[in-house]
């Protein structure tokens, strides 16, 4: 891929990463509203399709190697010089 396409694909997954711990919590405070809450009872049924939702972790865990793979990749490419070589 080119860097330019390697780049956006970063951001997509940097921003996945930004993005992932923020929905978890989320779903942690649906899950941890008691059984009398107002919400829950008035709306169970949007609690319990809440608490179904995916966590996301492998997702996460992916987009965390695919960042550093493109981090690693732009580092080498710094790293070697362009140009013609002097004999």
């Amino acid at each position: 891929s080119t860097p330019s396409n390697s780049s956006a694909a970063s951001d997509v997954y940097k921003r996945q990463l930004w993005l992932h711990p923020r929905y978890v919590e989320q779903l942690d405070r649906f899950k941890a509203l008691p059984p009398d809450h107002g919400y829950r009872r008035e709306s169970w049924q949007n609690c319990e399709a809440i608490e179904r939702l995916p966590g996301l972790k492998k997702l996460a865990k992916e987009a965390r190697k695919r960042v550093k793979a493109v981090k690693a990749e732009a580092k080498k490419a710094v790293a070697k010089p362009r140009g013609r070589r002097k004999k």
